[in-house]
């Protein structure tokens, strides 16, 4: 066993602030849980029973541990002397309670300390966003539900995010697509996680069936041990590779199941012809799992781009207003037609308006206001575009168009979700592990060779063995068209 090093230091708060530090090194063991999509990261301490100063002889504590809830520990651990540099920094923590364990032999004190995610990303948070990005929107709630009203100082850094979209075969290199984004009384971590999910990171035109899509994976997030919040795409480069009985590794418990399953997506698709909602479903008939397990996706602009492909196909060049047309005129618009049918529809801005005759400077016999859309006043030069194919098309075969749409999402979903995948653990030597890193494993008792795994928790503990790694483990979901 490799010999380590490891260092607590412990800063009393007063209200002058942070004291000097005390090392606290002499405890009998302590364990640090930091991941992926946590909720927090947090770490224990159990002190020696003879360790002198855990009842305080004087100053404002006199007779009480000496250690308090709001006082400050720093983490260390190394296979090299501690000389508490950055490198060596596990975890900062704000002690949130202790604990007496006393018996005729023993008299332990165990200490319970967060970083400050855990009452970051536990917070209670509701508001609608407009006109912002997926990570605009992340930093925005995060600086916002952890803001120090003492100081006007943030307790979280949030230069980890990342602003601008991974390259892969879909195309990427350029900013995030903005969106509308709201929740009611939800916690901030339940923020995060469905702001990184590929409806969020995706462009509408991006995600119709046969497109490609940039970001192919959900986002991943964790904070350090500073405090720092990393946002960002899992990629595919290994950073480890380990093979159990030639590098050290201690235990290993995996097994390849299906979980987190999704069989059944629910799309909310948009309005149809006539105003009405388009709401439809995907079932996965093959899936092994025995009930029902639903995702419901939000995709209002559904069948908003379908309209737009239905417009496309005219292969019409769009006219301009000659003058502003009023909501209210029910007769004639003014504008250069050429390549316009007869008789047919026309959109400008998002109303849709029925004519019944042309001249060669006009659309005559109006109809304002055609399929739910509303009659507006629309300005000089506004584009007028030629809708005829999706005029004359029935109500009941846009809302199937729309509907084959939603199964087609629903499909890709599935399989993404829906296969089975390799989930566990792994015990190594102690050293520092990033969550979101892929190891290369390869356990060839079960089967398990060359598999790539992704780290999504950190469990470090140290005791009288040694310092110890526990590595949680999961497959990323199976990459699939769209």
């Amino acid at each position: 066993m490799a010999v380590h090093f490891y260092k607590l230091v412990w800063y009393k708060k007063t209200d002058e602030g942070l004291q000097p530090a005390i090392d606290i090194t002499d405890a009998i063991k302590w364990d640090v849980k930091k991941g992926v999509k946590a909720t927090g990261a947090s770490f224990g301490i159990s002190l020696k029973n003879n360790w002198n100063e855990h009842i305080a002889t004087s100053g404002e504590r006199i007779n009480q541990i000496a250690i308090q809830p709001g006082d400050i520990i720093n983490v260390y651990a190394d296979i090299n002397p501690i000389t508490e540099s950055a490198n060596q920094l596990v975890m900062v923590g704000q002690v949130m309670t202790f604990e007496s364990d006393i018996g005729s032999k023993k008299r332990n004190i165990k200490l319970k300390c967060s970083d400050k995610s855990q009452i970051v990303l536990n917070k209670i948070w509701s508001k609608v966003y407009g006109d912002l990005t997926a990570p605009e929107l992340i930093e925005r709630v995060l600086l916002q539900t952890s803001q120090n009203n003492d100081s006007n100082q943030f307790g979280i850094d949030t230069s980890g995010i990342t602003f601008i979209r991974p390259v892969t075969d879909g195309g990427g290199g350029d900013e995030f697509p903005d969106i509308t984004f709201g929740k009611n009384m939800k916690p901030v971590y339940d923020w995060i996680n469905e702001l990184s999910q590929i409806e969020y990171t995706n462009t509408g035109a991006e995600q119709v069936p046969g497109e490609t899509l940039v970001c192919q994976r959900a986002f991943m997030w964790y904070l350090d041990e500073n405090n720092k919040f990393f946002w960002f795409y899992p990629d595919d480069a290994e950073d480890y590779t380990y093979e159990y009985g030639v590098t050290p590794i201690y235990k290993v418990k995996l097994k390849k199941d299906i979980f987190g399953v999704i069989n059944m997506v629910i799309v909310r698709g948009g309005t149809d012809k006539n105003g009405n909602g388009v709401t439809w479903y995907h079932y996965d008939e093959g899936s092994d799992a025995k009930d029902k397990r639903m995702k419901v996706l939000p995709r209002p602009r559904l069948a908003d781009i379908q309209r737009q492909i239905l417009q496309n196909a005219e292969e019409t060049t769009p006219g301009y207003l000659d003058g502003e047309l009023s909501s209210t005129e029910e007769d004639t618009i003014t504008t250069t037609v050429h390549e316009f049918p007869p008789s047919g529809y026309v959109q400008i801005d998002r109303e849709i308006i029925k004519y019944t005759g042309t001249t060669s400077t006009t659309f005559t016999g109006l109809t304002r206001g055609m399929f739910g859309t509303s009659p507006a006043t629309h300005a000089n030069n506004q584009l007028v575009y030629d809708m005829y194919t999706y005029g004359n098309m029935s109500n009941g075969d846009f809302r199937q168009l729309v509907k084959n749409e939603i199964k087609s999402i629903g499909a890709n979903l599935t399989a993404r979700y829906g296969s089975s995948r390799w989930k566990g653990s792994i015990e190594v030597r102690g050293a520092k592990y990033a969550a979101g890193d892929l190891i290369n494993l390869t356990v060839k008792e079960i089967g398990c060779v060359n598999q790539k795994l992704r780290i999504i928790d950190v469990h470090q503990q140290m005791t009288k063995k040694g310092w110890f790694t526990t590595l949680k483990l999961e497959e990323d979901e199976n990459l699939v068209g769209n």
